[in-house]
């Protein structure tokens, strides 16, 4: 189990730093956005492995874990907490439901009779929900965190000047 979480987060990683590249982010940043997809994408495997939580809630965790830790990492690597970020999420895209929810139109497109029809239908709504769904737990669980950090930063600011 252990192994396996230490590959989950060495792996998300090297994602993650894929994504950054193209992302165009600072070099000396790769190491944060790196550091933040292993802590979100582990976090998502621990809770859907050992926990048995279903893929939504797990992945709203590991948002909320990778933007918790966003800002720090930003502050320190002298970059945009959003810049680390969200190539850090990039890892945690449901790929399969969105392959299965386009083979499922492509089936539905190619028809094969009515209850093929249906069952290709089927499976084009509920991976596409599915997809949907878990990338909008991924946006929310990453925005509360950062933006919340950044408006308590902002007032600590502010009252550090006065």
């Amino acid at each position: 189990m252990f192994t396996d979480l230490i590959s989950d987060g060495f792996f998300a990683a090297i994602a993650a730093i894929g994504f950054g590249c193209i992302s165009n982010i600072p070099v000396k940043a790769f190491y944060g956005c790196a550091w933040l997809a292993a802590l979100g994408h582990s976090t998502r495997f621990l809770l859907m492995t050992a926990a048995g939580c279903n893929i939504i809630a797990a992945t709203f965790v590991g948002a909320v874990v990778t933007g918790l830790f966003a800002v720090p990492a930003g502050r320190y690597h002298s970059s945009p907490a959003e810049s680390l970020a969200f190539p850090a999420l990039l890892p945690m895209i449901p790929g399969m439901y969105a392959y299965r929810c386009v083979e499922g139109i492509l089936q539905c497109i190619a028809g094969s009779g009515e209850p093929g029809f249906h069952h290709a239908f089927y499976l084009f709504a509920y991976n596409g929900m599915m997809c949907t769904i878990i990338i909008m737990a991924m946006v929310i669980g990453i925005t509360i965190p950062v933006m919340a950090q950044h408006r308590y930063m902002a007032r600590a600011g502010k009252k550090e000047k006065q």
